[in-house]
């Protein structure tokens, strides 16, 4: 009876124990490889291995293949699982079977410090530098990587005096035809340098890395200046020399190492020019329209009074503007254009055909005559008239009545029918003109006076 008992209680130890190591091998399971997307570029003074490639990183992808070495690797996704995932991403199955021979660490010189270097990389004997973000980055094993990182690995090719350089900014953008300027900066231990005068710049097959010399060439100050006619997108590249001080502070001229940057080129955007409406409102308003241009964010109109040299100028987000304040007799021309901005420049459509309105004058220099019992209006003619407004009151009265009854003589005489003798009057002219179904009236003319006896 003892002994079962004791083979039951031991048979449920042994059963607790296998539930424990399940347990705990689930728990492992549950807290799974880190992983995180960077992108990626590998380069020599000559060449690319990788050009800007982004590739998702596990944090276990070193210690998969480089089993001895890892209790050196530290926590999370680090530089020397990119520079696995990297190797994979170029080589696929031949790095897998022999990843020493593409890629190989050691921990011989740096135990000390309980860090690993690089001996190999990409095939090349000689390793150099490792920037995250463009800046130097710590021992591969210890620096943590973070979703998005620009990362870059450089291998020298005969020395360790090869300068890290980079561009001034890792993305262009331009037009197709347009000038792009770009800058080329020099590295040495963390400080920068201007290329030598007449660096070569090229563009680089994103899939082969292969480089295509360009004609263009910077300047002593790491300038150039690149065009590109036709849309798409571009990597560019540089080859050139760097004298800078080194560690003894003696002059020392070195190669730079190929920087790379990104150039996307849009296709060259052409604007219809729009159709233009001018029209009066008033007589010392108008107010312009024009059609809608595809691709247009903004319209310039152009404005100015007649023998004026100088046009006014107004930008607009809205197809119509009104203008005020015009003065009477005078001829206003305008012109309409619609701009858009894209990468830092702003394009213009060709400006629409030059549209005018003109205002009406007074009617100058009104008299009045008496003739037969009638009286005789005359006045110099307006110009764009198409008729008169006459009024006539008598002197003491205010309400100004319109005259409907009389002869029309010309486009500026006019006879009245009679009034009352010993009566005064008082008459005044305006001319008018019809625009849109309605009519816009000029500025009164002088009032005249005159007493029928």
């Amino acid at each position: 009876m003892t002994k079962s008992v004791s083979k039951k209680v031991l048979a449920l130890a042994v059963s607790a124990a296998i539930l424990f190591l399940s347990m705990s091998f689930a728990a492992d399971n549950v807290h799974a490889a880190e992983q995180v997307k960077v992108t990626v570029s590998a380069k020599t003074i000559s060449e690319f291995d990788i050009v800007q490639k982004e590739i998702t990183v596990t944090s276990d992808a070193f210690e998969h293949f480089y089993p001895d070495l890892a209790d050196k690797d530290g926590k999370g996704v680090t530089y020397a699982d990119a520079l696995v995932a990297a190797h994979i991403d170029k080589y696929c199955d031949k790095f897998k079977s022999n990843p020493g021979g593409y890629l190989k660490f050691s921990n011989d010189y740096y135990a000390q410090y309980h860090s690993i270097s690089v001996v190999k990389q990409f095939e090349h004997s000689k390793v150099g530098l490792y920037y995250n973000n463009q800046k130097l980055a710590s021992a591969v094993n210890e620096e943590k990587l973070s979703d998005a990182d620009f990362l870059e690995v450089v291998s020298f090719e005969k020395n360790y005096s090869e300068c890290y350089s980079r561009f001034g900014d890792k993305e262009y953008a331009g037009i197709a035809g347009d000038d792009i300027a770009v800058k080329i900066i020099a590295d040495y231990c963390g400080n920068s340098y201007k290329p030598n005068n007449g660096a070569e710049l090229y563009t680089v097959d994103f899939n082969t890395g292969a480089l295509n010399k360009l004609s263009k060439k910077a300047d002593g100050n790491g300038d150039a200046v690149l065009k590109f006619d036709k849309k798409g997108t571009y990597y560019i590249t540089a080859k050139g020399k760097v004298t800078y001080p080194d560690w003894n502070g003696n002059a020392s001229t070195a190669n730079i190492v190929l920087p790379l940057a990104k150039v996307t080129v849009a296709k060259a955007i052409k604007l219809k020019k729009p159709e233009l409406k001018i029209k009066l409102t008033s007589n010392k308003k108008s107010m312009a329209s024009w059609s809608k241009v595809k691709c247009a964010e903004k319209y310039q109109i152009k404005y100015k009074a007649g023998g004026s040299g100088k046009w006014s100028v107004k930008t607009v987000s809205k197809r119509k503007i009104g203008f005020d304040r015009l003065r009477a007799g005078k001829k206003y021309y305008y012109k309409v254009c619609a701009l858009v901005y894209s990468y830092g420049k702003t394009i213009y459509s060709p400006y629409s055909r030059t549209k005018s309105v003109t205002t009406l004058g007074s009617a100058k220099r009104l008299k009045i005559s008496a003739e037969s019992g009638k009286y005789l209006l005359s006045w110099h003619k307006v110009a764009a008239a198409e008729g008169y407004d006459k009024k006539v009151r008598s002197k003491y009265e205010k309400k100004w009545n319109t005259i409907k009854q009389g002869t029309k003589l010309s486009e500026s005489k006019f006879k009245t029918i009679g009034y009352m003798p010993g009566k005064t009057y008082q008459y005044r002219v305006r001319a008018y003109k019809s625009v849109g179904g309605k009519k816009i009236y000029g500025p009164w003319s002088n009032i005249v006076t005159i007493k029928r006896y």
